[in-house]
């Protein structure tokens, strides 16, 4: 009765972050979840930090625009968590710089939350500086 929660053969799971390791191991062991134990470290980091940086003033942001109607929205606020979503998001952007995906030349486990978090980002109506890079 978690959302979102999968059910793989006879074992349950919930929280978007676990499921996504979860699937990884089990099905991308050395690919998808890194084998290499720093870079799995460096997956793991920029995961936690989707969930604990970019996803609040993202889906927060989201909700101000998109889940509130037109003659109700704060636009303080949406400025006001426009420009927390880029700060975040631009850390983000300065890593990818240089490598093609968060742990370098490979699709990894970190880059599926930081994906939602940006297809978000990028999906709201709402003026922001280029981040060209993510």
């Amino acid at each position: 009765r978690m959302i979102p929660a999968i059910r793989d053969g006879d074992f349950a799971l919930w929280e978007s972050l676990s499921i996504v390791r979860y699937l990884c191991d089990c099905y991308g062991a050395g690919t998808l979840s890194p084998s290499d134990p720093k870079t799995r470290a460096i997956a793991d980091q920029w995961m936690e930090w989707s969930a604990s940086r970019a996803f609040g003033p993202v889906i927060y942001l989201f909700f101000a625009t998109v889940r509130t109607q037109l003659d109700q929205r704060d636009p303080e606020k949406i400025a006001k968590l426009r420009d927390e979503a880029h700060q975040a998001l631009t850390l983000l952007d300065q890593h990818l710089a240089d490598r093609a995906y968060i742990c370098g030349n490979s699709f990894t486990m970190a880059d599926i939350p930081l994906g939602c978090v940006a297809y978000r980002y990028f999906n709201v109506d709402v003026e922001r500086p280029p981040l060209p890079h993510v």
